[in-house]
């Protein structure tokens, strides 16, 4: 039976141990500016980035996001990640196993960055989390297969992502069971600034 979704979007957190977990839970983090972050790169460079090759290469959005990519991908390749909130992150899977919970990565990375995203995760020492490739497509798209076909036994969804795009995008899908749908926004620039400034 397919029904209308419970949702609740908060303003932010800037913890993962603001996030309240009922039993049997699915947990979804995102990766980038929500589990884990490299200097510099957060929203802020993107649009800086991106408006760069604009002007330099006078081409549209997605030619210049293009570009921007590449170099993305060139610093993650070449620099360690660092946790955003290795303390939060500890809580929430420990609250996450109390609960009878499951969490997994839902990422907009592409597929061919598995190795690469893998060995992010790896260097954090997080292991055993499944980890869902999205490509940049709709996260809530992607959450609903991933809940229909795998985990449709949970009765709350939680999304932890920095992005208010994928935040709507679940927010705004309709899921079987009559799954409560929980938005957190992860304020990655507020826990940045304690970090790495």
């Amino acid at each position: 039976m397919i029904t209308a979704v419970t949702a609740i979007m908060l303003v932010g957190i800037t913890s993962f141990n603001q996030i309240n977990i009922t039993k049997k839970s699915l947990i979804v983090l995102d990766i980038d500016e929500t589990t884990l972050q490299f200097p510099l790169i957060n929203e802020k460079w993107w649009k800086t980035t991106i408006a760069y090759y604009k002007t330099i290469y006078n081409c549209n959005h997605d030619t210049a996001n293009g570009h921007a990519y590449q170099d993305w991908l060139r610093h993650v390749t070449e620099t360690n990640p660092s946790h955003t909130d290795s303390v939060g992150l500890n809580q929430l899977f420990t609250k996450a196993y109390k609960t009878d919970s499951d969490i997994i990565f839902l990422t907009a990375r592409f597929p061919d960055t598995i190795h690469i995203t893998k060995n992010h995760i790896d260097y954090l020492g997080i292991t055993d989390i499944p980890i869902w490739f999205t490509g940049g497509e709709s996260k809530g798209k992607h959450l609903k297969t991933i809940h229909t076909n795998i985990f449709n036994h949970h009765d709350n969804i939680i999304l932890v992502d920095d992005m208010d795009h994928n935040l709507h995008s679940v927010k705004n899908t309709i899921f079987d069971n009559d799954a409560n749908v929980y938005c957190y926004k992860f304020l990655h620039d507020v826990v940045r600034e304690k970090v790495f400034y």
